[in-house]
Parts: C-alpha cells; sequence; structure tokens
C-alpha cells in the first residue's frame, strides 16, 4: 500500500468512526481568504449570534459558497469518503471560534 492509499484507508477508518473528519487540508490558507470574507459578510448580515450557530444553505443565494460546496477539491475528498455518486442536500457554513 502506497502513501496516499495508507492515508486515504486511515481517512476513510477515521470518518466511518466518528462520522466527521479533520482537519482537512482542502486549499491553502491564501486560497481560503476569499470564503472568510464571504462568511464575514453574510455574518454581518444575518447578526454574529446567528453565525456562530451556523447558517444553513447559503450556497443557494451565495455564488462564492456555491464556490466552495461545488470545489473540485472538496468534491474530491469527499467523493473519497462517499463514493463518488454524490448529491449537495443542504449546507452548513460555520466558524469554528476560538473561545
Amino acid at each position: 500500500m502506497n502513501a496516499i492509499a495508507a492515508t486515504t484507508h486511515i481517512a476513510k477508518v477515521e470518518f466511518e468512526a466518528k462520522g466527521y473528519l479533520t482537519p482537512v487540508e482542502i486549499m491553502p490558507p491564501q486560497e481560503m481568504t476569499r470564503y472568510r470574507e464571504e462568511f464575514d459578510r453574510l455574518e454581518a448580515i444575518t447578526g454574529k449570534q446567528a453565525s456562530q450557530v451556523g447558517l444553513m444553505n447559503v450556497h443557494k443565494h451565495s455564488p462564492r459558497i456555491w464556490e466552495l460546496v461545488s470545489h473540485p477539491r472538496v468534491l474530491a475528498v469527499v467523493s473519497e469518503l462517499l463514493g463518488s455518486d454524490l448529491l449537495l442536500l443542504g449546507s452548513h457554513f460555520f466558524a469554528n471560534i476560538p473561545t
């Protein structure tokens, strides 16, 4: 088993055990800046308290969030875990705010 296959296998085992996988390196921080800026914009509209719980299904009205949920690297990771037959039923965009 090569290193990539071993890493993928470990990730699948962890995902199946916990129901989530973190951290997942999808893109470098400088590329994530545009999505953080969009979260900040949406937070200013919806309010800090609501956005800390999470912004639900904002991909439907935010082109930038749609870009994130349909990003090829996001889909690559998800399809490795769940298979290639994917359907987005909803999105939950939230910030992991340090305490």
